[in-house]
């Protein structure tokens, strides 16, 4: 899988898939990350056979997949994926008190 826009219409494992292969492809393919697994997973702190299934069947558990990041420097697109300050209106402030209010436990 290559070349694929990630969406809501997507699998789970399609999208697990694509970014294992989107990283696969950097480390391979990009010269400011060219690096071989063993040497990845000795700069990221983890096991060569943690980055082989990851590439190969997309499993792996958020603080390796950080450490990878890292040390490929694409942490800092964490930004885009999870941002950081939503506001909220005061319209949508005063919907959650009052679903707050509504969801209270009335004792008999």
């Amino acid at each position: 899988m290559s070349n694929m826009e990630i969406d809501n219409f997507n699998t789970d494992q399609e999208v697990v898939a694509e970014i294992a292969a989107r990283i696969r492809n950097l480390r391979l393919n990009d010269s400011t990350n060219q690096m071989s697994q063993q040497a990845l997973a000795k700069r990221a702190g983890i096991s060569r056979s943690t980055v082989a299934r990851f590439e190969q069947k997309g499993e792996i558990s958020l603080m390796p997949l950080i450490a990878i990041l890292r040390v490929m420097k694409l942490l800092p697109n964490i930004n885009q994926l999870v941002p950081e300050n939503i506001a909220l209106s005061p319209m949508q402030i005063s919907k959650m008190k009052s679903k707050n209010v509504i969801r209270q436990r009335i004792r008999k």
